[in-house]
């Protein structure tokens, strides 16, 4: 009986964890993981998703509207086309929400589940462009080289050195028409 009563707590505990290690946005969510949540969980974490992802894509709008007032082209062309994305990825999360709200409603866990992995996606992807849109004219964009470049020039040993374009100078014109094609007309 003893050893019945460890096995269930071991498992509550790893079920617990990994409801915790997907609410931290530690690694992908591995199918262990969604099967221990409960719906409940489920729609407490899509709407800290989409949450989370509103705020990501109003950052990035500060960036651009930062960018727009400094006059920095570049910057504001690159957080544009992000932004775009953003806002699509923002409207899908919205319906992705929705949808996980009336799948918890209706106690269909497999719909739920599914929209959750959607949030989840969606979630990672807006990470990686609000990730992209912070490198939208960074440190590269400011960088000055002065002096001379310095080139190295490295040749395999099997291609000529000396230059192939010496005689190609010389253009030979001929007055006269060119050779007929057919030996009979």
């Amino acid at each position: 009986m003893k050893t019945v009563n460890g096995v269930i707590v071991t498992v509550v505990l790893v079920m617990g964890g990994g409801v915790q290690a997907v609410e931290r946005g530690e690694g992908p969510l591995r199918p262990e993981q969604l099967a221990a949540m409960d719906l409940a969980e489920m729609q407490r974490l899509g709407d800290a998703y989409v949450q989370e992802m509103n705020d990501q894509v109003s950052d990035v709008l500060e960036m651009l509207s930062e960018a727009q007032k400094a006059n920095d082209l570049g910057r504001v062309q690159c957080l544009s086309a992000v932004m775009t994305s953003l806002k699509g990825m923002a409207r899908l999360s919205e319906q992705y929400r929705l949808s996980l709200r009336q799948a918890v409603i209706a106690n269909d866990r497999s719909i739920a589940s599914q929209e959750f992995v959607k949030l989840t996606l969606a979630r990672n992807k807006v990470r990686e462009w609000h990730a992209q849109a912070k490198g939208c004219g960074g440190p590269a964009a400011e960088l000055v080289f002065e002096g001379e470049p310095q080139v190295e020039r490295t040749t395999d040993p099997d291609l000529p050195v000396y230059d192939t374009r010496k005689g190609l100078d010389f253009v030979a014109i001929s007055s006269e028409p060119p050779p007929s094609v057919s030996p009979f007309y």
